[in-house]
């Protein structure tokens, strides 16, 4: 059934686009999913096809649905999007399945300790992108947003940036239940966010700021955030 429907999206490029774009279409569609959840450049697709082709071809995808930016952004106030990186920003898949068949890793796989470590990440963050979408107000069209630390010689990412009312709070993201949380941290002492949030397989607790969520409850966020900061 996944190998069906991607087949059908990629029918679907000769049904709505000109000879082509049906060509630089295809070649951005085999060449993205190793890619999903990571800083995007256009050479990674393709380094031989020119930037041009393969943005055009990514708004097609994007205005179909197929695929979402996630935005970075300096996150010092809101609305995030006024602080973007409108050339700084990574991609989801509409669905984390997908991702998977297309990456051919079988599903029981996807939490074996011995999957290859950046592939668990990207399905990890893939997944918690699209809960994101899922729960999120429907009236609100702000997207999905990441951070980084632009200072010279830091490393320092969080994978997602969401608001509560007039507060930033980051969400960092971990395939397995344990994992070091520097750039959550850091962003929560630059920023002063109120607490932040690690996502992973490890039980629901809250300790030294950092509420910890499993994966089966990012739907309860919105709730976890009023109990935790209206006091705040």
């Amino acid at each position: 059934m996944h190998e069906i429907l991607l087949s059908t999206y990629v029918a679907d490029f000769f049904k709505y686009a000109t000879p082509a774009e049906q060509n630089y279409l295809k070649i951005f569609f085999s060449g993205i999913f190793p890619l999903i959840a990571q800083q995007f450049k256009y050479a990674k697709i393709d380094p031989h096809v020119r930037s041009r082709e393969l943005k055009d071809a990514l708004n097609h995808l994007e205005w179909a649905g197929l695929f979402k930016p996630v935005y970075a952004s300096a996150a010092s106030g809101i609305p995030l999007s006024a602080q973007l990186k409108q050339n700084r920003f990574k991609l989801l898949f509409l669905d984390v399945g997908l991702v998977q068949h297309a990456l051919q890793i079988a599903p029981e796989k996807v939490y074996a300790k011995d999957l290859i470590q950046i592939n668990r990440g990207a399905i990890a963050e893939q997944f918690v992108g699209q809960e994101l979408i899922a729960y999120s107000d429907p009236h609100k069209l702000e997207g999905l947003f990441y951070w980084q630390n632009e200072k010279v010689g830091s490393d320092a990412e969080v994978d997602y940036i969401v608001t509560n009312e007039e507060q930033i709070i980051p969400v960092e993201v971990k395939a397995g239940p344990t994992g070091k949380l520097r750039s959550l941290r850091q962003f929560m002492i630059m920023k002063k966010a109120p607490l932040g949030v690690h996502i992973s397989e490890a039980i629901l607790s809250f300790k030294d700021g950092v509420l910890s969520v499993p994966f089966y409850l990012i739907s309860k966020l919105p709730e976890f955030f009023e109990e935790l900061l209206s006091s705040k």
